[in-house]
């Protein structure tokens, strides 16, 4: 209650759905890890002491580290500060593997998917696993919907590395396991009445979507390498487009060869928005401030993995309808949940419902970690973005992400066990061979 001292404010009505959901447990997490090349005055990545001086920075640059949520079975959830967070309390270490890095980055992922947070403290982790290259490591940072979206993670790494740039703390005994909370304020919510006006239209409309996720079963990590990514950009300048709506075409495409059924005309993607450019909140500040926008894709009839003139008009249209979306405020999707009486109420009262899109779209874009200053070493050279799978909106997640000036893009698919109505042989076979297609036709993007 308010009453409380270390009462921060009420959740939003979005952030009112990430809690219901996950007190319910149709979801548990998000995680966004980064390869890394450790610098030389780094300790030992298989003690978690290594960790802390990274940590303590991210606590004090991040409020939404340091707090967790209060009353979380009522209809008022509240975000609450804790005085200090107990950084061995979020260390998790795992043992080198011996696997290629896809392999082992995919191993490492998917129990920590369905991995459940301590009661009682902030509800985030890191994870550590040794890679086979000196001086690298994958540090997954996994954290509750609660404290923020794909974009959060992001965040989180780029403190981390200028605090590992910084140096000095890297080594056991040179920094406390103790961390201060944040002095900053808590973020307010993104979705408000006044950054998100609603009209009546609007209000009226059959537009509510039902986009609760829940266990994630099954996961894969793929990566589309430099010459293949390059070669899509720059067939998507040559006809002004983005990505993200290739990638949406050619996910379409894939689902219309796999799934043969005629009475299925259209697919419907789940796309999410960064609101941040659009509200003016910078990219380095962790909190729930996405939208989504739902552009419909007509069945393709085509049997080959060619992006043909129709396609190329697709994407178009559909890369306008995504900026326009992800540049107004009136009218978002996530605003309407402010007008639902309880949100725990009306969750619950989704379960069961048919799901309302086919797959889900998250791109991080290419993630920039190079405006802080390099200590020899130091550097990021990957990200990989995966969240919980989707119970009830959509089957099947695509999840996005590069490095700014890296090489290659690497995406996870994530999907609930037994939503695609099929053995679990039979569905691994499936979602690889969406991703085989999905791989040949950005080669053959021209």
């Amino acid at each position: 209650m308010a009453t409380n001292p270390g009462f921060l404010r009420f959740a939003s009505p979005g952030e009112q759905r990430c809690i219901a959901r996950e007190v319910l447990g149709l979801y548990n997490c998000v995680v966004v890890g980064a390869i890394y090349t450790l610098p030389s005055d780094f300790g030992s990545p298989t003690q978690p002491e290594a960790c802390f001086h990274p940590l303590k920075r991210c606590v004090q640059d991040h409020p939404f580290l340091s707090v967790v949520v209060r009353d979380i079975q009522t209809d008022k959830p509240f975000y609450e500060q804790i005085p200090t967070v107990q950084l061995s309390q979020h260390v998790s270490l795992l043992p080198p593997s011996d696997q290629n890095i896809t392999a082992a980055i995919q191993a490492a992922l998917a129990p920590e998917l369905d991995r459940p947070f301590a009661d009682g403290i902030p509800p985030w982790r890191i994870v550590v696993l040794p890679l086979k290259e000196p001086s690298s490591c994958f540090i997954a940072f996994a954290y509750s919907h609660v404290l923020g979206d794909g974009a959060s993670g992001a965040a989180f790494h780029r403190t981390f590395l200028k605090a590992l740039a910084e140096g000095d703390g890297g080594k056991p005994g040179k920094t406390s396991e103790t961390a201060p909370a944040s002095l900053k304020l808590l973020a307010p919510p993104f979705d408000t009445p006044a950054r998100l006006p609603i009209t009546w239209g609007f209000l009226l409309g059959p537009l509510i979507a039902s986009f609760l996720p829940a266990f994630i079963a099954r996961l894969l990590v793929k990566e589309i390498e430099a010459p293949v990514l390059d070669n899509a950009l720059r067939a998507a300048r040559d006809h002004d487009t983005k990505l993200t709506a290739i990638l949406q075409a050619l996910i379409v495409g894939a689902l219309s060869k796999a799934i043969p059924d005629p009475k299925i005309t259209n697919f419907v993607s789940q796309t999410v928005l960064n609101m941040r450019p659009a509200v003016g909140i910078s990219a380095d500040q962790m909190g729930n401030m996405t939208s989504a926008a739902y552009p419909i894709y007509p069945r393709s009839n085509s049997q080959s993995d060619t992006f043909s003139d129709s396609d190329w008009a697709v994407a178009r249209d559909a890369t306008r309808e995504l900026a326009e979306n992800a540049s107004r405020l009136r009218d978002q999707a996530i605003g309407l949940l402010r007008f639902v009486m309880s949100v725990r109420m009306w969750m619950l009262g989704k379960l069961g419902q048919r799901r309302e899109c086919s797959f889900e779209l998250s791109n991080l874009g290419a993630v920039d970690v190079s405006h802080y200053p390099d200590a020899p070493g130091a550097k990021i050279t990957k990200i990989i973005f995966s969240q919980t799978a989707a119970a009830i909106s959509v089957p099947i997640n695509f999840n996005f992400s590069a490095v700014k000036g890296g090489e290659g893009l690497i995406y996870t698919v994530t999907w609930q066990k037994g939503a695609l109505n099929m053995t679990e042989k039979d569905e691994g076979d499936f979602v690889e061979g969406l991703c085989q297609s999905l791989s040949q036709g950005l080669e053959n993007l021209r």
